[in-house]
């Protein structure tokens, strides 16, 4: 079993003051103690760190630039990987050639420490930006295979459904041959079942659901995988299991301290 940490950002109200300085207190705090603890994590062993990708989550989640964060931390870290979970890929929130060039950015500057994680996000985003629901599994399947091509081959060229692009190359290459490992986030048997399928990763979660439910998800997944046509050499079989947890020295202390 390998341990990694899963950050959101978030700042959590009440504020200390009214708008406009209290948000912004509160997120320059944020940001700055959890690259403080990210680093430390660095230094402990963790083996990876994984920035989420959220808009307008107010409380939740202040990180809607992930690219950002992991190339500064890049340049602070060592050794921990370095995980996008996830990009968001339904054509609607970018295009594909964004995705591209922003992972194998965070890659180049991290010596091939970046893990690719792709999902589709909430529909609460999805309605902002425009997102037809009802396509948004198949758009990010079609988004990530033209990743790929973009990342493998010299020049790319797609003329499809949902994607009209002219031969260029994009840059950079990946630091990683032919790319980082790619994972995808599914809280449903068929968001799993996709995953297994394309021989990608799974990104699920232990919260807000009984364990035989996450069970069902997982083993759904195992399943898939065994007649996986993957989107890519890079076959990725593992299941990473998002969950809270309490740090205190003692159980008495996790009581009192949780007060």
């Amino acid at each position: 079993m390998e341990l990694g940490l899963l950050y959101e950002f978030d700042a959590p109200q009440p504020w200390a003051g009214e708008h406009p300085w209290g948000q912004r207190v509160a997120e320059r705090t944020a940001y700055r103690d959890n690259i403080e603890q990210i680093v430390l994590a660095d230094k402990m062993g963790f083996e990876a760190v994984w920035l989420v990708e959220h808009h307008f989550r107010e409380n939740r989640s202040h990180m809607p630039c992930n690219e950002v964060v992991l190339g500064a931390l890049s340049q602070i870290t060592e050794r921990i990987k370095l995980g996008f979970g996830v990009a968001l890929m339904p054509h609607e929130f970018i295009h594909p050639a964004r995705v591209a060039e922003k992972v194998a950015t965070v890659d180049v500057l991290s010596k091939g420490r970046a893990i690719w994680g792709m999902g589709r996000s909430t529909p609460m985003e999805q309605i902002a930006f425009g997102v037809d629901i009802a396509s948004s599994k198949e758009k990010l399947k079609a988004a990530a295979k033209s990743v790929v091509g973009m990342w493998e081959e010299e020049f790319y060229e797609e003329h499809s459904e949902y994607l009209d692009f002219p031969k260029r190359m994009v840059t950079p290459k990946p630091y990683q041959y032919p790319h980082p490992p790619a994972w995808m986030a599914a809280s449903s048997e068929s968001s799993a079942t996709m995953a297994g399928e394309n021989g990608c990763g799974l990104l699920c979660f232990s919260i807000m659901q009984p364990l035989d439910r996450l069970k069902e998800i997982i083993d759904t997944y195992r399943e898939a995988q065994k007649s996986a046509v993957p989107l890519t050499s890079v076959h990725t079989n593992k299941v990473g299991v998002y969950t809270l947890v309490h740090c205190a020295e003692t159980r008495d202390d996790f009581g009192t301290n949780r007060l």
